[in-house]
């Protein structure tokens, strides 16, 4: 795990796994690589286990898609947020000034993919009406998604 403070802004951390894109995907029909990347507001470093807890699934369970939600990931990490939001949530990366979303190495895509912790709400609808509408929801506020004491983009 690869850890940066004050990036990509200057009262954020990121946390950026390192050798998940050594596993291969292909008994998933899934050719290209990925890496897992996890933005937060605060002082803690505790969040970073979030990253590290979705790498280990998707090596379990196949690789992620943006859309994809691991229920109780955020609590099976032991964030202090876990009992707001107890879920993760994969994307692309939400970060405007931080356009890291592919790295192509000896011919390889490898996406970046950013995993968020969400409310129950929130994973509710996401199952109910789907990924896409909640990207609706976000696209006014979508940088909102690194603040651990954001409220739920859903009432």
């Amino acid at each position: 795990m690869l850890r940066a403070d004050c990036a990509p802004y200057q009262d954020t951390h990121v946390a950026v796994s390192i050798g998940l894109s050594n596993c291969s995907w292909e008994k998933w029909n899934f050719p290209d690589r990925i890496e897992v990347a996890h933005v937060w507001d605060g002082q803690s470093h505790e969040n970073e286990k979030l990253a590290i807890t979705a790498a280990e699934t998707m090596i379990l369970t196949g690789p992620a898609k943006p859309g994809a939600i691991y229920q109780d990931a955020v609590k099976a990490a032991g964030l202090a947020v876990s009992e707001r939001m107890p879920h993760a949530l994969i994307t692309f990366p939400y970060l405007s000034n931080w356009r890291l979303d592919k790295i192509v190495a000896d011919r390889t895509n490898i996406w970046i993919l950013q995993v968020t912790p969400i409310f129950e709400q929130e994973m509710r609808f996401i199952q109910r009406n789907g990924f896409a509408k909640f990207e609706e929801l976000l696209s006014y506020d979508v940088m909102d998604l690194y603040r651990m004491g954001r409220a739920s983009h859903v009432r």
